[in-house]
Order: C-alpha cells, then structure tokens, then sequence
C-alpha cells in the first residue's frame, strides 16, 4: 500500500431540481460526496498509486 488516508466523508443528499424540502419529505435524491482524505485517496488511486481510504459511520439513524 502506498497511501492509506483516515477520515469522514461529506455527502450531500438533494432534492431533484433544487426543490426546498426537508429531508423527510424528499421522495428521492441527487448524492454528491466529497471530503479532502477521500478526494486525495480517489485521485491518488485515479493516477495508479495504490490507496485505501478509512473511515467510519456515526451511530444515528442515517449512519446504521
């Protein structure tokens, strides 16, 4: 292995079409995901460099 990054990522859950909804209300959504520890393992990995990412899920009910 040559790059193992730790830390979480950012998900981003909208609306389809940008519509001002809770999250509860939404029937569907767009996922972005970004983080900089995931974004540099991705890219580093797009490029060859052999990479993990590590990280975990927060005990909530969107995390179970």
């Amino acid at each position: 292995m040559d790059l193992v990054t730790f830390g979480e990522a950012m998900v981003r859950l909208t609306p389809p079409g940008g519509a001002f909804q809770r999250l509860e209300q939404a029937h569907s959504f767009d996922v972005y995901v970004g983080g900089a520890e995931l974004n540099v393992a991705a890219l580093a990995a797009r490029l060859g460099v052999k990479s993990r990412w590590v990280s975990g899920f927060p005990t909530t009910r969107w995390g179970a």
